[in-house]
């Protein structure tokens, strides 16, 4: 349950800091430091975006090497990926940059999990 709760966490935060002019590697940072505070880092398996368009899942990559800034009218997946040993967790949701933010174009109701 702790894991789920960490996880749904870290796709939220990382969709609030989602906005024109942001630098992609800010937000993979942020992401990597808020799991990793919770006692998860290790449980990441890869950058907390993707891009999406042609394909599930393609450039551009939200990494903490990324130095692309976004801007509006861009489409990703926000895609939290966590595993260790013997449990994962995965939370992906697909988002348009607007320009006052991120605005997630579907809610499947993942909350809930953490109830």
């Amino acid at each position: 349950k702790s894991l789920i709760k960490v996880a749904l966490e870290a796709e939220q935060e990382t969709i609030s800091l989602i906005k024109p002019g942001v630098v992609a590697k800010d937000v993979a940072n942020k992401n990597r430091e808020s799991i990793t505070n919770k006692g998860y880092g290790e449980y990441i398996v890869y950058g907390p975006c993707h891009g999406t368009g042609l394909m599930e899942c393609e450039p551009p990559w939200v990494e903490t090497t990324s130095n692309w800034k976004f801007t509006e009218n861009m489409v990703f997946c926000v895609d939290i990926f966590l595993r260790g040993p013997d449990i994962g967790v995965r939370f992906e949701d697909g988002i348009r940059v607007t320009r006052h933010g991120a605005e997630k174009l579907f809610d499947y109701g993942a909350q809930i999990l953490c109830l």
